[in-house]
């Protein structure tokens, strides 16, 4: 009996410590995002509380263009083959122009970054 409860204390011991150094590692993450995103001129939302997989995005306008960063996770198939592949998507949207002919001058300094 003694045994059994050392052992289930050893479990509780270590399902807290591994807890609390993925919410350390959370933390870090979204620390450096956030200052990604300052950096950019863009917002950051970090993934839900809850649903710590959900999506992190970072978007607003840079040199004129809309800017959109978002992770995604896709999982695959099931029980022992179940898995879970990361990605990173980027979009940028090309302002629009009341002038059909209109081109885009891509070589500024600030659009190159």
């Amino acid at each position: 009996m003694i045994v059994l409860l050392l052992y289930l204390g050893a479990v509780v011991v270590f399902a807290v410590v591994m807890i609390r150094k993925a919410l350390r590692i959370g933390k870090k993450a979204v620390a450096v995002l956030e200052e990604a995103a300052g950096e950019l001129g863009l917002t950051f939302k970090p993934p839900n509380l809850f649903y710590p997989l959900s999506s992190w995005v970072m978007q607003g306008e840079v040199a004129g263009f809309h800017v959109k960063v978002q992770t995604e996770t896709e999982r695959s198939g099931y029980g022992d083959n179940r898995s879970l592949s990361h990605s990173t998507v980027f979009c940028v949207t090309f302002p629009k122009s009341s002038n059909p002919d209109a081109k885009i001058d891509l070589s500024t300094k600030e659009r190159k970054q």
